[in-house]
């Protein structure tokens, strides 16, 4: 009877102890919640403004013993481009020949001319249709010249918009 009483207890405890771990329905499954997805913005960073470049001049190897300032103020709708030649240096020399040469004076649309657009020489600027004038000048020993023109009223050809942005420069060359 002790031993009838054993293994009716030893069934009770495995019955109790497995009856949690048997179900005889299947379980119902739930579904899963749907993922919320806020939707992510990209900060709006502004659109980077146009490099300009620095205006410039380019002076022929064959002139020295000169320097050369470029400015330019807007007038209307035409942009007046001054260079003014300095041959003040001359390291003593007083008097002597003067020195013919071209002035090209020029001005253009960033937008109308391929990025990195800087013109070498007068013929490169006339070939590009960009606004530009030819001036003449002859500089002494000891003497200071301001060559000006207004683009693009003074020019044959090419146009030019002060609402947009622009470059301007000059190009000296020598006349043999």
């Amino acid at each position: 009877m002790f031993r009838l009483s054993l293994w009716c207890t030893l069934l009770l405890i495995a019955i109790l102890c497995t009856a949690g771990c048997i179900q005889s329905e299947s379980p119902v499954s739930q579904p899963l919640p749907a993922p919320v997805v806020t939707p992510q913005t990209e900060p709006v960073h502004p659109a980077p403004s146009p490099v300009i470049p620095e205006p410039y001049i380019v002076k022929g190897k064959d002139i020295y013993g000169m320097t050369a300032a470029l400015t330019s103020q807007e007038q209307g709708t035409n942009l007046l481009v001054t260079v003014t030649l300095d041959k003040t240096n001359t390291m003593g020399v007083t008097t002597g020949p003067g020195i013919e040469m071209y002035v090209t004076l020029f001005a253009y649309n960033l937008m109308d001319l391929p990025e990195g657009y800087l013109p070498q020489t007068q013929a490169e600027v006339r070939e590009s249709g960009i606004p530009y004038k030819v001036r003449k000048a002859t500089m002494y020993p000891m003497n200071v010249k301001k060559v000006t023109t207004e683009l693009p009223v003074e020019s044959s050809q090419g146009r030019l918009d002060l609402k947009y942005p622009y470059n301007y420069g000059a190009i000296i060359e020598k006349i043999y």
